[in-house]
């Protein structure tokens, strides 16, 4: 079984992020999101948002925009093409612009995958919001696939300096 847990702190929109606690963790915030964001293209608050796994093939890059930019996909029995809903527990937008969304974590219950990585994205539009590296290969065998996202704020976005 696999079992992935990352906290997720993004500062502005230039993919630098630190982790709450922790040493930091390579992650990236899709430049096209925080204008998504603001432009009221993703609702925080009421949209749908999804997590995709990834091979190691995939790179994210500042022109990928949508899911159908993508690449890389897992591939593999009990893994269902474009991935698994994200259970939102908390939304917040503060007057200033930064963001905070708490979720809950994401099982695949019996998978044989492998995936280096997460993409979240809105489900709606396919927009996407951010990418997670897990930091090598997880992989399970005929058992659970588990992001754990429960434990810190899945995104918490600030102003850039």
């Amino acid at each position: 079984s696999a079992s992935v847990a990352l906290p997720m702190r993004f500062a502005g929109s230039n993919g630098r992020t630190r982790a709450k606690g922790r040493r930091p963790v390579p992650n990236y915030l899709y430049p096209s999101f925080l204008l998504a964001r603001d432009s009221g293209l993703i609702d925080l608050a009421h949209d749908r948002f999804y997590i995709m796994l990834v091979t190691d093939q995939y790179a994210p890059d500042a022109i990928h925009e949508k899911r159908d930019d993508l690449y890389g996909e897992v591939e593999g029995p009990g893994y269902e093409p474009g991935g698994r809903e994200i259970p939102k527990t908390g939304v917040s937008i503060t007057a200033d612009g930064a963001s905070r969304m708490v979720a809950g974590d994401v099982l695949w219950p019996m998978a044989s995958i492998t995936a280096r990585g997460g993409v979240v994205y809105q489900w709606q539009w396919g927009r996407l919001v951010c990418y997670m590296d897990f930091g090598q290969d997880q992989t399970s065998v005929n058992g659970p696939f588990l992001v754990k996202l429960s434990a810190v704020p899945l995104l918490e976005t600030e102003m850039a300096a």
